[in-house]
């Protein structure tokens, strides 16, 4: 059946539309290193805590919890983890910088985890990247033997003891 439209040129046969196959993702996303969400939060904590008051001991358990909440709510904090390495980096700029600056707020890792560290800075620096930042600041404040990572990665180690990276 064809139809026509006023001027009578003839159009063709409409018929049914193509069948529509889904299309998946079919690599899963990389679950060594991701961000920490909302749900595993409390689980999370139960060993980030104390680790964190070690070296920070007039803080207190429930405003490290505020603290690491707040964190996955700001747009500006990256809080990522695997399965043995947690850390949280704030990517700020300042009134007179043009770029971001991104620092390392802390890494915590449980078990020595040296394969798990150098993955989550991989990650951070990409992080970084997509920020747009023009410096990371690592090695802060960790518990993590970050000789081993600086040797890995042919990075110097500053005066002040912490890294910058120029991006």
């Amino acid at each position: 059946m064809t139809t026509k439209i006023d001027n009578d040129i003839p159009l063709k046969p409409i018929g049914p539309p193509p069948p529509v196959t889904p299309t998946f993702i079919t690599t899963p996303p990389d679950e060594a290193v991701r961000l920490v969400r909302m749900a595993e939060l409390h689980e999370l904590v139960q060993w980030v805590i104390p680790l964190l008051l070690e070296t920070h001991p007039k803080a207190n358990g429930p405003g490290i919890y505020s603290w690491l909440q707040s964190a996955l709510n700001d747009r500006q904090a990256c809080l990522v983890r695997t399965e043995n390495v947690v850390g949280l980096f704030q990517s700020s700029l300042t009134v007179l910088d043009d770029m971001p600056t991104v620092s390392e707020c802390f890494i915590r890792q449980r078990v020595s985890a040296k394969k798990e560290v150098i993955l989550l800075y991989g990650f951070v620096l990409n992080w970084a990247k997509t920020t747009r930042a023009r410096e990371v600041w690592l090695n802060v404040d960790t518990n993590v033997d970050f000789q081993h990572f600086a040797e890995t990665t042919r990075l110097k180690l500053v005066p002040a003891s912490a890294l910058t990276l120029t991006l």
